[in-house]
């Protein structure tokens, strides 16, 4: 006989229980789980490395594994990023990133299904749950952080957070769930330190409110690997700003992440934030908050806020900082703003006795919702395969000048830059000793354009 799953809620003295055929949910999971691979791999099979993905070649190539896994990059802390790019130059070379490519869908496939068990971890059903962590995960207004690969440590580090924000909401505090969470903090924090950071605010809520002050103990370890880091290590680029800047932008961000979970920006953010206020604030007068679904709420505004506050005061004195090419901080805000509204729905569904009839209505709110999300996609995403298939024939195209030299017969010039500010870190040296290391074969149907020979062969 299948396993059936049942889950049961009690209101006003009353039980109620939904169940569903274990075999029909594995089928929503995997159709779900799939149909969000098929929707990132759509774009990815078209990228190769690009911008920061070169500052990442040229390190793996000229440093120690020692060195340079725990080399500041732009102040973060990214340890994965840097062992998986070296497997990625020193096993399958830098000509393309198949490697990078399948493990960055996999890492969003974790971040699909973490956000979803966090979903269901405060009662809400099954498929408004998958549905609103495919639209999380691929964030139309976002989706930076699925087209572009570089992003894989900081998705990778966002799923670790929200599986141990699914330990602390499902467990009582004993001694396996402590070292539990203690260690996925810690390898969210070693993955990528910003989001890891981001985490440790919201992980820190819930553990005092569910478990008790005392137990932020556990935290200590990442803590303490946050607090060397930024005491040690290079902070990245400075870029000096106002108080008022600061506070802008911070704004901006936290109406644009709450904004793009229905596909809108500014407006739309102000519209979702007013929306699920209002719900909380009734669902708080029925008295059906409980103390789980209190904290998640709390950790997700923490988290928002500390998202939003962070990327403000390092990012504010950018002069020519745009949300929507800049979008992954739009999406490492939405992140958090959508865990409170998971905590919301969650006590609605269970004040409005959802099964039937209302939870049919929710799925295909949620579902809808999640289709004009994702679809915010197209604009950013076709300009970044546009770019990105220009650097790719940039790249060919300079290796073949290296492997044939120029037409006088002068050697290129080792500095020279081919394909300028799309990506700066591409130079002609680069590129030629990826070649003479095995890392880069010239394509023999590379198109070497005229304006590509005026810059890597200057002397004709």
């Amino acid at each position: 006989m299948p396993q059936i799953d049942v889950s049961c809620e009690r209101s006003n003295g009353v039980t109620f229980c939904g169940h569903m055929p274990a075999a029909k949910r594995a089928v929503y999971w995997v159709v779900a789980l799939l149909a969000g691979a098929v929707w990132a791999l759509r774009r990815l099979v078209h990228t190769s490395p690009f911008y920061d993905e070169w500052t990442l070649i040229d390190q793996v190539i000229h440093r120690s594994l020692r060195s340079s896994a725990f080399t500041s990059f732009n102040g973060h802390l990214w340890v994965f990023q840097d062992l998986l790019y070296r497997a990625q130059v020193v096993w399958f070379g830098a000509g393309s990133h198949w490697l990078v490519v399948g493990v960055f869908v996999v890492v969003l496939v974790g971040l699909h299904a973490s956000f979803t068990l966090l979903a269901r971890a405060v009662g809400v059903p099954l498929v408004p749950a998958l549905a609103a962590g495919l639209a999380i995960t691929y964030l139309g207004r976002g989706s930076q952080d699925f087209v572009f690969a570089v992003q894989v440590s900081p998705m990778a580090s966002l799923a670790i957070v929200l599986c141990a924000c699914r330990v602390v909401v499902s467990h009582e505090h004993s001694r396996r769930s402590q070292w539990l969470v203690g260690g996925l903090m810690l390898l969210a924090v070693l993955t990528e330190s910003g989001l890891g950071a981001v985490g440790v605010v919201m992980v820190a809520v819930l553990v005092a409110v569910l478990w008790g002050a005392p137990r932020l103990v556990v935290l200590l370890p990442a803590g303490l690997v946050l607090v060397l880091w930024w005491w040690l290590a290079d902070g990245g680029p400075r870029f000096p700003s106002s108080l008022r800047e600061q506070g802008r932008l911070a704004v901006d961000l936290l109406l644009c992440g709450a904004g793009a979970l229905v596909g809108g920006a500014e407006v739309a953010g102000g519209v979702v934030l007013v929306v699920v206020a209002l719900s909380a604030e009734w669902l708080w007068r029925l008295g059906v908050w409980r103390r789980r679904e209190v904290a998640l709420a709390l950790a997700g505004a923490a988290g928002a806020l500390a998202s939003a506050i962070a990327v403000a005061h390092t990012r504010a004195g950018l002069s020519d900082l745009d949300l929507a090419d800049s979008n992954r901080y739009v999406h490492f805000v939405a992140v958090p703003c959508a865990v409170v509204a998971v905590a919301v729905t969650g006590v609605a569904c269970r004040a409005v006795r959802a099964d039937g009839p209302v939870r049919i209505a929710l799925s295909l709110a949620v579902v809808m919702v999640a289709a004009i999300s994702m679809a915010a996609e197209s604009p950013y995403a076709t300009r970044f395969l546009d770019t990105n298939r220009r650097v790719r024939d940039g790249v060919n195209a300079t290796a073949l000048v290296v492997a044939n030299g120029c037409p006088s017969g002068a050697p290129p010039d080792p500095k020279a830059r081919p394909v300028g500010p799309l990506s700066p870190q591409v130079t002609v040296g680069l590129v030629a000793e990826l070649m003479e290391r095995g890392h880069l074969t010239p394509s023999s149907r590379a198109i070497i354009s005229d304006d590509l020979l005026q810059i890597v062969c200057p002397n004709g």
